[in-house]
């Protein structure tokens, strides 16, 4: 058996660190997109839902504010409710419903990151068995929605077409299903956030249009 010359493991290495390059250049421009897209729709969300029409324009000068910060909170709620979840699972639900608005939070008030997570804790506090119970339905419905894709893709599975074990029909039905429930988390969040300030503060229309000035 022959040894691997240095230049094949140099060649390796280099293919190696090509790939993983490729792929963490293309997780950070996800990343900058998907925190785009979720603060142009929280600025849009909460403007409808106090009476007002924020243009594309508004929606997204006010998502390029806010994309350092947003993905620096995104980073510290994943690991924080990650490791929560490790934890036997129940300081994980604890801080996903304190921590449920803190992006529109950061997005409408501008507070900063960990002042958005105590703003977050602030506006839940007395209503988390609510917020943990519109979790549990979405969670529900996420995981039916999940089984009825998958036996779609089962049903249509193609060993010709099909990638790692994966069918076309699964990919696809995964995108969809992530696409869908982001989108409406996306505009749930802030309605929710909306929702809890005029319940605890009696904010009004012309208190949430100051902070859009």
């Amino acid at each position: 058996m022959g040894l691997t010359s240095p230049e094949a493991l140099r060649s390796g290495a280099f293919s190696f660190r090509g790939f993983f390059a490729a792929v963490m250049l293309s997780t950070l421009i996800s990343l900058i997109i998907a925190t785009l897209v979720q603060a142009a729709l929280t600025r849009a969300t909460v403007a409808a839902n106090e009476g007002r029409r924020a243009t594309f324009g508004e929606s997204l000068s006010s998502a390029l504010g806010v994309v350092a910060p947003l993905i620096g909170l995104s980073i510290l709620f994943s690991l924080g409710v990650g490791l929560g979840f490790v934890l036997l699972l129940v300081p994980g639900f604890i801080l996903l419903t304190m921590w449920a608005v803190a992006v529109p939070a950061l997005v409408i008030e501008r507070t900063g990151v960990f002042a958005a997570f105590g703003r977050s804790a602030e506006l839940t506090k007395g209503a988390r068995w609510k917020i943990f119970g519109l979790f549990l339905v979405l969670g529900v419905a996420y995981w039916l929605l999940s089984i009825v894709f998958g036996l779609v893709g089962l049903a249509t599975y193609n060993p010709a077409t099909a990638t790692s074990g994966i069918s076309v029909a699964n990919v696809i039905g995964s995108v969809v299903l992530g696409t869908v429930f982001n989108t409406l988390w996306g505009t749930l969040q802030p309605s929710l956030y909306v929702e809890l300030r005029q319940w605890k503060e009696g904010s009004s229309v012309d208190n949430l249009e100051a902070v859009f000035a």
